[in-house]
């Protein structure tokens, strides 16, 4: 998934009047494959399983507007364990692992890269 303040188009979940997370829309990237983001907000936010339904909601949007795209590939730096997890909550696992350029300098470069398969129906 790409850098979320690069995406220009952003959807907040909204509760209770406050924005819990945004996810940003499958975007082409210009080489061929297609982009999104997420972001849970506060703590207070985290662990409610917002991120899981978050994911699962844009990957369903994925499927349904790239009829063509068999499976969703997400790549995660793996010391960020909350969001591969949640990932794999929402129906993703890990294919493989190795080093990536982070989005964010602090970040260490292992990353896990994480699949969803396009299930009969979506």
């Amino acid at each position: 998934m790409g850098r979320y303040q690069d995406h220009p188009q952003r959807n907040r979940d909204q509760h209770q009047g406050r924005a819990q997370g945004e996810v940003t829309p499958p975007a082409a990237t210009g080489c061929g494959h297609w982009a999104a983001d997420y972001l849970v907000g506060s703590a207070d936010d985290r662990g409610r399983g917002l991120g899981p339904e978050m994911l699962d909601a844009v990957t369903r949007l994925t499927f349904t507007e790239r009829p063509d795209a068999p499976y969703v590939l997400v790549a995660v730096v793996a010391a960020n364990r909350r969001s591969w997890r949640a990932l794999e909550k929402a129906g993703f696992r890990i294919v493989g692992s190795g080093d990536a350029e982070p989005d964010n300098p602090v970040d260490l470069p292992l990353h896990h890269v994480l699949r969803r398969d396009r299930l009969p129906g979506e």
